[in-house]
């Protein structure tokens, strides 16, 4: 079974979580410090980038930063894991065409060993809910 839809309502500010950051051992990664570029395509890993997030952002993209993990009331984490939070503002979300997209990240360390990671999200769909514009 596919994970449920991410759902965005265009031209309004946004949160995507990226949680559960672990490495092949399971242990839990902190990418504090680390470079985080995220892309949302019509087709992973390919296509014209639709949205994009960064922890550098230029004035089109929204922000990628590192926080600690907010869970749901009910939910456990481990002490002092840290989540990806993607914002995005309605400027941003008014601008976008598009109806659905697929969502690539990609996290660099800044220091030795300078480790990577790819986030795919081959499975979740990012859906935006257009607003109707009334004249």
């Amino acid at each position: 079974m596919s994970p449920a839809p991410l759902e965005i309502q265009q031209g309004t500010t946004f949160v995507l979580l990226v949680y559960n950051l672990r490495d092949r051992v399971d242990a839990v990664v902190d990418p504090t410090g680390w470079t985080i570029r995220a892309v949302a395509r019509r087709n992973p890993h390919d296509g014209a980038i639709l949205a994009a997030w960064s922890s550098a952002p230029t004035e089109t993209e929204g922000t990628a930063a590192v926080a600690a993990a907010a869970p749901l009331p009910g939910e456990t984490v481990t002490p002092g894991e840290k989540w990806i939070y993607l914002y995005g503002t309605p400027t941003m979300s008014r601008a976008w065409a598009w109806s659905t997209a697929r969502l690539d990240i990609h996290i660099t360390e800044p220091v030795s060993p300078f480790r990577e990671a790819q986030i795919s999200a081959d499975d979740t769909r990012l859906i935006l809910r257009h607003t109707t514009v009334h004249s």
